[in-house]
């Protein structure tokens, strides 16, 4: 069974979904393609002219840097790191336990000397003991001298006198490696009974006496030991030497971690630089540091960091760029053509290219005018002014999605700024937000204004952010954000909309208002032509003004359709009842011909408008306000003829060729078009009468489906039928019934004239 092929509409939808779906694709790599350009740097890589042999001497020329540089300083970091490095005390472990445990050793010894005293023959068997217990090593000649004195406890005394003496103060094993720390001092170490660790810092460490002068200093404190021989004296002090042991010992494992550890602190050194920022200027000597920056340049510029920037560039743009087209997927109100998207991508690429150029002019000016902060030249850019030209010709949510992506690229643009971005963001939002209400150039500079106003404010708060309010530089920044919104943005628009308008066939307020003059030739042409047409004309602009305001419609695009939607009317005045006086011209034709005559009006009104160069939006209302309706009063005449047995009757002849009302204003014209003639026919418009028929005339071109095609609302409708209705109402007003008496002389005569004759002319 063979499929029945798809109707021609449903493969023509297809066919335009998937143009716009290749079309969308396009646009998105032309962004990302000249968003890797103009947020990266130059086509090029940046050439840096000097060399490490051209230390020493004069730059040539400014060497500023293209793009934002992160330069590790490899020699500083060295440096850094010896210094943390030597900051380092050496430490060392006091060992305050260590006298506690001679003196109980010499305890011991003498203690079991002392049991043995009495039998000399066993004291001398345990010598080997003894001095195991004491720890040291005893000559026979002291072993002799000591046993003759029985180890008495005076003896002990006098051992225990000499070594405590010695070992309260720290004693270090080598002097010399001490004294290599005097500068610094040392970090001393006490361990405690439970475990804990006391750090003490000792910047003198001159009053520190090493091993071997405590032991030749204890001869001197020998003597000074009372009530014993020399013999033992001298004993005593062999043994007391022996006795004393290092307290205070190095810990190299220790210092080395901590030495260690502080080098590892030290954070690489990077050189930061940031775009257009100044590497050397003409006439400075190049130094050393000049020679980092720029073998880092090099280094960068050769290896694959602008290929990953510019990739980085495109990405990030495309991901804005998707990121609010599918929001804006959910917006009802959003509707962009490929007309719109390809406007929405040139204005934001132009946009970033204009500002790279201004910012390679600013870096020109900013060496000329030190004085000038550097922020200042960054919010002094007329950023306000793309999204004031977008919301000119689209809807005010695309704009705002528009300026959300515009404000994150200049943030990116700006050095990855986020005040940049803020300001922009803020900038564009003010500004377009006042454009709906320019109907003049003067208009234009007022939101301008309120632009340049919502920036400086911006500009202040992030100064009280950094609590910077109070500096020259912040009113400076603040002046040229002013400058920016205010002058800047205003002249740029002026500029370019004809450009937008020629280019891209948009049609802005300002040309509406340019074609809202009623001394337009073709409007003068018609007046000649078919007053009653323009005055019916007149007639529907005011009422489909109203109604457009009342449903959020564009109420100047709506009027001006009106003015222009019957010019062609102008061609044979006659054949429309507004113009004609007396004799009706279709009398005497049959109703296919009146058909064909009264519906020719739309081609040669389309001829008009392309003899004026009317735009495209004004020029669709002349069609879209018939829509494919019927001419109503011919048809029924011709069913009439052909009761009568006239010819069979063709609805297609009696047809308007369309279409249907595309927008919201064309619809607005089609059914005020309706109510304007309807209602001029009536006897007595009273507001009851014309409320019914405006109701009735709006229900049959809904029912009729000439509305299905538009986005209007039944909500909508009842404001338009409203709207319509007070319109109306003020132009067939009743008016007061005035006395002869205050009509003047003539007024009398025709009101005696009528009493006499009982007749009133009405």
């Amino acid at each position: 069974m063979t499929q029945a092929p798809k109707p021609a509409g449903a493969l023509r939808d297809r066919l335009g979904q998937l143009t716009d779906r290749v079309v969308g694709v396009l646009l998105l790599l032309a962004l990302a393609a000249a968003a890797s350009v103009a947020l990266a740097p130059g086509l090029f890589a940046q050439r840096v002219p000097y060399e490490d042999a051209d230390l020493g001497s004069v730059a040539s020329g400014t060497l500023k840097a293209n793009r934002d540089y992160d330069i590790p300083d490899e020699e500083t970091t060295r440096r850094k790191r010896e210094e943390a490095v030597a900051a380092v005390r050496a430490v060392y472990e006091h060992d305050a336990a260590g006298l506690a445990g001679a003196l109980e050793r010499i305890g011991a010894g003498f203690s079991l000397a002392r049991q043995l005293a009495a039998d000399p023959a066993a004291l001398a068997g345990a010598r080997g003991e003894i001095e195991r217990a004491l720890g040291a090593r005893l000559e026979d000649a002291e072993f002799e001298v000591l046993a003759k004195a029985g180890f008495s406890a005076e003896t002990q005394e006098a051992v225990t006198e000499l070594v405590a003496g010695a070992m309260r103060e720290m004693v270090v094993g080598d002097r010399e490696e001490l004294s290599q720390h005097r500068d610094r001092g040392i970090a001393i170490l006490r361990r405690s009974g439970g475990g804990r660790i006391a750090e003490e810092v000792l910047s003198d460490v001159s009053g520190i006496r090493d091993l071997s002068r405590v032991r030749d200093g204890i001869d001197a404190e020998a003597k000074e030991l009372a009530g014993i021989s020399p013999e033992v004296r001298r004993a005593v002090a062999n043994l007391a030497r022996r006795e004393i042991r290092v307290n205070l010992k190095h810990d190299p494992d220790l210092t080395r971690e901590r030495r260690e550890d502080a080098a590892a602190a030290v954070k690489p050194v990077v050189i930061q630089l940031k775009k257009g920022e100044k590497v050397i200027g003409d006439g400075e000597r190049i130094e050393e540091r000049h020679l980092v920056i720029f073998r880092g340049m090099r280094a960068q510029a050769q290896s694959g960091d602008v290929a990953q920037i510019r990739i980085g560039g495109a990405l990030f743009a495309s991901l804005v760029v998707v990121v609010l087209a599918a929001f804006g997927a959910g917006l009802s109100r959003l509707r962009l053509g490929r007309k719109d998207l390809l406007l929405l991508a040139s204005v934001l690429v132009a946009t970033l290219f204009l500002s790279d150029l201004w910012i390679a002019v600013a870096d020109v000016l900013r060496e000329r005018t030190p004085e000038i902060p550097v922020e200042a030249w960054t919010y002094v850019m007329p950023f306000a002014a793309a999204a004031m030209l977008v919301r000119f010709v689209v809807g005010a949510e695309a704009t705002l999605l528009f300026a959300v992506g515009l404000s994150a690229l200049a943030g990116v643009l700006a050095g990855n700024s986020l005040p940049a971005a803020s300001f922009t963001l803020v900038g564009c939002i003010a500004g377009a937000a006042r454009i709906p209400r320019a109907r003049d150039r003067a208009g234009v500079f007022r939101a301008g204004l309120f632009a340049g106003l919502a920036q400086a404010c911006a500009v202040l708060c992030f100064a009280l952010f950094s609590g910077r309010i109070a500096s020259w530089d912040v009113v400076i920044d603040a002046v040229a954000a002013l400058i920016g919104g205010a002058i800047f943005a205003p002249v740029l628009v002026m500029s370019l909309l004809p450009l937008v308008e020629g280019l891209f066939r948009y049609t802005t307020d300002l040309r509406l208002l340019e074609l809202a003059n009623l001394n337009h030739p073709a409007l003068k042409e018609l007046i000649v032509q078919a007053p009653g047409t323009y005055h019916h004309s007149i007639i529907v602009g005011t009422l489909v003004e109203g109604a457009a305001e009342a449903i959020g419609a564009n109420p100047l695009l709506a009027k001006v359709c009106a003015y222009y939607h019957d010019l062609g009317k102008g061609r044979n005045p006659l054949y429309f009842g507004e113009n004609q006086k007396g004799s009706n011209r279709h009398d005497d034709l049959p109703p296919e011909e009146s058909a064909r005559l009264i519906i020719e009006h739309v081609q040669r009104g389309l001829e008009i408008a392309r003899k004026y160069n009317l735009p495209k939006q004004v020029a669709d209302g002349i069609p879209e306000h018939h829509g494919t309706r019927l001419v109503g009063y011919f048809f029924h005449k011709a069913l009439k003829a052909r009761e009568a047995g006239g010819p069979q009757v063709d609805p297609d002849l009696f047809r308007y060729a369309g279409p249907k009302p595309q927008s919201r204003e064309t619809a607005l014209i089609m059914m005020a078009d309706a109510v304007e003639a309807a209602s001029r026919a009536m006897p007595d418009p009273s507001p009851e009468k014309l409320e019914a028929l405006v109701q009735k005339l709006i229900n049959g071109i809904f029912s009729d489906g000439q509305l299905d095609e538009c986005d209007l609302t039944l909500k909508d409708l009842s404001a338009i039928a409203r709207s319509f209705c007070r319109t109306l109402g003020g132009i067939y007003h009743s008016r007061p019934d005035y006395p002869a008496a205050a009509k003047g002389p003539q007024a009398q005569l025709e009101a005696g004239a009528g009493t006499s004759t009982n007749k009133v002319a009405r």
